[in-house]
C-alpha cells in the first residue's frame, strides 16, 4: 500500500510544479484590498482544485496501467483503500502549497496576514474535497476512468454552483430558521456533527467503491 501512495505521489511532480506557478498568478490576478478575505479565497479555491487535479492525475495513471496492476499481487481492497488515503494526502499537499505561496506574498508585502491556515480554513476545503472524491470515486472503480472523467468534472464545478442553485430555490425564512438552529448549538457540537457526518459519507462511499470494483472485470 506503501508502494501504491508513493506512486501516486512521484507522478505528481511536474504537476505539484505548475500548481504551484498557477497559485501565484491567481494571487496576482485575484488579489483584492481585503486581506483575510482573499486569504480564506484562495485557500477554498487553491485546495478544492489542486486536489482534484491530483487525484485527477493519479487516476488517469491508474487507468493507462490498470492491467498491470490488477496483474500484480495487490489485493484490490488495498488498491481502493490507497485512494481513498490519497486523498488526505494530497488535501496535506495543497494547503502546503498554499501555505509556502502565501508566506512568499505576505514575505514581499504583497499581503498583510499573520494566520493563514486558521481552523475554518482548512475545515471547509478539506470536507469539499472529502465529499467531492466520495461522489466520485464509487463511479471511478465501477466503471473506470475514461468513463467518469466526465463525470467528475461536473461534481467538481456543482460544489461551487449547487450552493447559489439552493440558495435561489430555497425560502429566506428557512435558510434563516436553518441558521439560527445552527446558532443556538455550541460551536464544538456543530463541528463535530459535521466531522461525523462527512466521515460517515466517506465510509460508505468506501464500501461502495470497494464492491463496485471488485465486481469489474479487465478484459
Amino acid at each position: 500500500m506503501y508502494n501504491l501512495l508513493l506512486k501516486d505521489v512521484l507522478i505528481q511532480k511536474k504537476t505539484i510544479a505548475m500548481s504551484i506557478l498557477i497559485s501565484i498568478i491567481y494571487s496576482f490576478i485575484f488579489k483584492n484590498n481585503n486581506d483575510k478575505l482573499f486569504v480564506n479565497m484562495f485557500i477554498s479555491i487553491i485546495v478544492v482544485m489542486f486536489s482534484y487535479i491530483f487525484i485527477n492525475t493519479a487516476c488517469s495513471y491508474d487507468d493507462k496501467a490498470e492491467k498491470m496492476l490488477n496483474s500484480l499481487p495487490v489485493k484490490r481492497i488495498d488498491i481502493v483503500l490507497t485512494k481513498y488515503i490519497s486523498i488526505f494526502l494530497f488535501l496535506i499537499i495543497s494547503f502546503v502549497i498554499c501555505t509556502f505561496v502565501l508566506f512568499i506574498l505576505n514575505f514581499e508585502g504583497l499581503i498583510h496576514a499573520k494566520n493563514f491556515m486558521t481552523f475554518e480554513n482548512i475545515l471547509g476545503p478539506g470536507i469539499a474535497v472529502i465529499l467531492l472524491n466520495s461522489i466520485y470515486f464509487p463511479m471511478y472503480f465501477r466503471f473506470g476512468y475514461n468513463k467518469t472523467r466526465y463525470v467528475s468534472l461536473v461534481v467538481f464545478f456543482s460544489i461551487f454552483f449547487i450552493p447559489q442553485v439552493l440558495s435561489k430555490k430555497v425560502t429566506m425564512s428557512k435558510i434563516n430558521g436553518f441558521i439560527q438552529y445552527f446558532n443556538s448549538k455550541p460551536d464544538w457540537i456543530v463541528v463535530t456533527g459535521i466531522i461525523v457526518i462527512t466521515f460517515i459519507i466517506l465510509l460508505i462511499s468506501f464500501v461502495i467503491s470497494y464492491f463496485g470494483y471488485k465486481k469489474r472485470e479487465f478484459s
